[in-house]
């Protein structure tokens, strides 16, 4: 019904918003502002219609696109960081390791 499409509408604002700004600090209430829903229905009903948190998807752009960064290798680990929107380089470290399974330095080094 109409509902349906308003909140596939929303999502795909949401998913949108995400991916054109997932290189900066975004929050659950900026996309959801974006797709105009509240933030707690905004990701209630982002998560059922896309499967993961509007969060998961942000880490798996950033993470995608820090191991791009990594593998061009001419960027530190802080730099990485900074350019895929992770607050410090320690988190970036942390939410790699926790993702992928393996520091970004092991990265680098079984990718070469």
């Amino acid at each position: 019904g109409e509902s349906g499409s308003r909140v596939a509408e929303a999502v795909e604002r949401g998913i949108e918003y995400i991916e054109k700004h997932y290189k900066e600090r975004c929050t659950l209430e900026e996309i959801a502002a974006h797709a105009l829903l509240s933030p707690v229905y905004f990701h209630k009903t982002f998560a059922a219609s896309v499967g993961k948190t509007p969060y998961e998807l942000l880490t798996e752009l950033r993470l995608a696109e820090a191991k791009k960064l990594i593998l061009m290798g001419d960027a530190s680990m802080a730099e990485i960081a900074e350019r895929c929107g992770f607050r410090d380089q320690m988190y970036f470290s942390r939410i790699f390791k926790k993702t992928v399974g393996m520091s970004p330095l092991a990265y680098i080094r079984q990718c070469k």
